[in-house]
């Protein structure tokens, strides 16, 4: 619109007065052949910069998309699909009666370029069609030839102006759509992302601790199970089931930043024990699990004194007693998932209730389960 209104409506209405009003006074021009000296000088700059500059704007300023191997293969053959059939209709190679039909088929084919390859290319297209019909008109050849060479210019003239403007406005069109889509796509990926990254947080947080990162109980528990099937599958492992000593003690001590803060380097230290097929969560409070994939009773606990040994270190430089006492129940597939968990939980408190260590471990899997029985063989130190 800018271009229309200031560069060709009033920049070469300037331009054309002033050099029109010059010869004028120079040459002494006749008074009635202003007006027509005018207009042509007039639409012959509209045309030029209608022509030319838009080329050269979208040549220098429109940023550049790699064409694939079709588009390119298209673009050439539309460009010289439009030069051939301008040699044809605007030179006079074929009669009359097919020159009308192939006029009109030029602007179907620069509509083609302008929707298919944007407004490089059909400004290129209209520029090689110009270049064109100002040969054969120089030649006195096709439509635009008058026995007057004044009406073969500005016949000329008009005619390539009208198809560069009707072509700039389509190929405008076309590349504001084009933006408006490549936004509306930037938004709607954006979005999708969003909505994927708030997905997964509310998946984590559906299945792990905020303070800690670990597992919650909800998703210990399927894990749990998946353990007992491949028990039974002779795959056993065992369960370590946590709760801290004197933690209470150390939160009121220190104060519940400190308290969250030592929940969160105990977690670190269940998660240095653990291996790539393991499994740690927090149960809830200062209750832990790990699950040992493939782990046996012995090496279960083995783990159960590094765990004590480093867990009673954390209290220690702390200032304030902490330590931790740890049931110990093998998964052989006797029992469900939770009543794994109830068997490692009657295992911690008979840690807890030890004098002399605070790790118990299930000897007998078979009374594991029944609060009745002695859900414990041995006690090690912790």
């Amino acid at each position: 619109g800018v271009l229309l209104v200031f560069g060709a409506g009033l920049g070469a209405a300037v331009s054309a007065t002033i050099g029109v009003g010059a010869i004028a006074v120079a040459q002494g021009l006749d008074p009635s052949a202003l007006a027509v000296n005018w207009f042509t000088w007039w639409l012959g700059d509209a045309s030029g910069l209608i022509l030319v500059t838009p080329l050269i704007v979208y040549l220098v300023r429109l940023p550049y998309r790699k064409p694939t191997w079709f588009q390119l293969i298209e673009g050439l053959a539309l460009v010289f699909g439009a030069a051939g059939v301008g040699l044809l209709a605007l030179t006079g190679s074929i009669g009359r009666a097919w020159a009308v039909p192939g006029q009109f088929l030029i602007m179907v084919l620069i509509i083609w370029t302008a929707f298919i390859l944007g407004p490089r290319i059909s400004m290129l297209s209209v520029n090689v069609v110009a270049a064109v019909a100002v040969i054969a008109a120089v030649r006195l050849e096709g439509p635009f030839v008058d026995p007057s060479r004044n009406t073969t210019l500005l016949s000329l003239q008009a005619a390539m102006c009208g198809l560069a403007i009707a072509t700039l406005i389509l190929a405008t069109m076309v590349e504001q759509r084009r933006e408006a889509l490549l936004v509306a796509e930037a938004v709607r990926d954006e979005l999708e992302q969003k909505v994927h990254e708030r997905t997964a947080q509310l998946e984590e947080l559906a299945t792990h601790d905020p303070l800690t990162g670990l597992m919650n109980r909800r998703a210990f528990s399927a894990v749990l199970d998946r353990a007992v099937q491949q028990a039974r599958r002779a795959h056993p492992s065992a369960l370590l089931f946590g709760d801290l000593d004197g933690f209470k003690s150390f939160n009121d001590a220190r104060g519940h930043a400190a308290g969250d803060a030592a929940l969160v380097a105990v977690a670190e230290v269940l998660r240095t024990e653990a291996r790539g097929a393991d499994a740690v969560a927090r149960l809830g409070g200062d209750e832990f699990a790990l699950l040992l994939d493939g782990a046996s009773r012995a090496g279960a606990a083995a783990v159960s004194e590094r765990i004590g040994e480093r867990i009673g270190g954390l209290g220690v430089d702390a200032g304030v007693p902490m330590g931790v006492s740890i049931g110990v129940v093998s998964i052989d597939g006797a029992l469900a998932g939770d009543e794994l968990l109830a068997a490692a939980d009657r295992a911690m408190y008979a840690a807890k209730a030890t004098s002399d260590g605070s790790i118990v471990v299930v000897a007998d899997i078979a009374t594991a389960a029944d609060p009745a029985g002695d859900p414990t063989a041995d006690a090690a130190g912790g």
